[in-house]
């Protein structure tokens, strides 16, 4: 649960009630129903922090991907809060892109399990020197108002174990704290 939420930060983190004594750890992804919201930043021992993907932080950057015929990858880094729209930014240019198409995670940044869903596109510019676009994300996620939420744990091993019958069971998954 969301335990505190400081108004004069309001997009930029939350306080909740898990911390290391749950297993909770720093650059876990942190979920709602609706989709990704950001990421541990540290814990203690019963609460931890959880950086919005809002927050102003430069160094809040998330690897994702637009679905679509041909997939295009960029960096979420950027929130404009006159419109409440994430920043897509660094996608291919001579792509293509339309409202409504869906932003996941790809996996590729190293922090977030790939396929968490970030939300759609509302519209797409091409930067000021025609290198590239920025789409701009309407979040699946509610950033405003969320009480309860979900810590992911990235899981990458594949394990093979025997159990008392003789069967083996092969197993890999990302599973939800």
């Amino acid at each position: 649960m969301v335990i505190s939420r400081n108004p004069s930060n309001w997009n930029e983190q939350v306080e909740i009630d898990k911390g290391s004594r749950d297993g909770v750890k720093p650059d876990m992804a942190v979920i709602t129903a609706g989709g990704l919201i950001g990421r541990i930043t540290s814990t203690g021992a019963k609460s931890s922090t959880v950086e919005l993907l809002t927050s102003n932080d430069t160094r809040n950057r998330v690897s994702a991907m637009v679905q679509g015929s041909k997939n295009a990858y960029g960096i979420i880094n950027g929130y404009d809060g006159d419109t409440n729209l994430l920043e897509l930014k660094q996608l291919p240019y001579d792509m293509k892109f339309s409202k409504g198409q869906k932003i996941v995670t790809s996996g590729l940044g190293g922090k977030f399990p790939a396929g968490i869903f970030v939300g759609t596109i509302e519209k797409v510019e091409t930067d000021k020197m025609g290198l590239s676009q920025t789409a701009y994300i309407k979040t699946g996620a509610d950033m405003y108002d969320m009480n309860h939420i979900i810590i992911l744990q990235r899981t990458a091993e594949t394990s093979s174990t025997s159990n008392d019958t003789g069967e083996t069971d092969t197993s890999s998954s990302t599973g939800g704290n």
